[in-house]
């Protein structure tokens, strides 16, 4: 049987088409969080000050930081149901509704610290991503861990909000640096293995959306980590 992928080239320019999907889903968010952070009308559908002055998370607000979780959750369906142009459009959204939800991040750090924390980001990203395309040993065994230690953080993200402990803070910001860099390399490697199996063009345009989005969230949480440590804040 011949496949859809049969020489590495082909392989490779769906592979860029993965990192033009994630970079185009970064950009979105990015524009949408400025808008919604410096445009005063944006901002004020998402926020509203509370009776200490502080700002919090209108009603629309909570819709908009839960939305994204709810595509997420139903994302690997849709892409399977709609055609590779509304998919991709599906993917733009929840990127959009990302940037909304992430908006306070501008308004708690500035903006120059946002920016050197993003080049880091980019930078320790890309050593991942390379080292997940060029590795020869099999990383599943490794991912099964960082997937298990990223669920072990999530629950000690929720203890520690009731406990308030900047010290836990820090320690689970150091170990989710090193989680998602191994998710990175462990998800390019994934994507690029079921490339190479891949028989379909239509499951090769699939493929490049799961992958954007996978690597996607690694960027974007990687970015938050690296901001919690080295960002400075207003």
């Amino acid at each position: 049987m011949s496949t859809y992928l049969e020489s590495e080239k082909v392989a490779n320019s769906v592979m860029t088409r993965v990192y033009g999907y994630m970079f185009a889903g970064l950009l979105v968010s990015v524009l949408m969080a400025a808008v919604f952070a410096y445009v005063p009308d944006c901002r004020d559908l998402l926020y509203r000050v509370g009776e200490t002055g502080a700002m919090q998370l209108s009603v629309a607000g909570w819709i908009i930081l839960l939305s994204p979780l709810v595509i997420v959750l139903f994302f690997q369906g849709l892409i399977a149901e709609l055609e590779s142009g509304a998919a991709l459009l599906v993917f733009l959204l929840f990127c959009a509704l990302m940037g909304m939800s992430l908006s306070c991040i501008f308004l708690v750090y500035t903006a120059a610290s946002i920016l050197m924390c993003f080049v880091i980001t980019a930078a320790t990203f890309g050593a991942m991503a390379i080292y997940g395309l060029v590795a020869k040993s099999d990383l599943t065994s490794w991912g099964s861990i960082f997937i298990m230690a990223l669920f072990g953080l999530i629950i000690a993200m929720v203890i520690n909000i009731f406990l308030g402990s900047e010290t836990m803070d820090f320690v689970i910001s150091l170990i989710a640096v090193v989680v998602f860099c191994g998710l990175t390399a462990y998800d390019t490697q994934k994507i690029r293995d079921e490339l190479y199996d891949c028989y379909d063009k239509q499951e090769a345009n699939r493929i490049a959306l799961r992958g954007a989005l996978s690597l996607y969230l690694d960027f974007v949480n990687l970015l938050l980590q690296i901001i919690k440590l080295l960002g400075k804040k207003k």
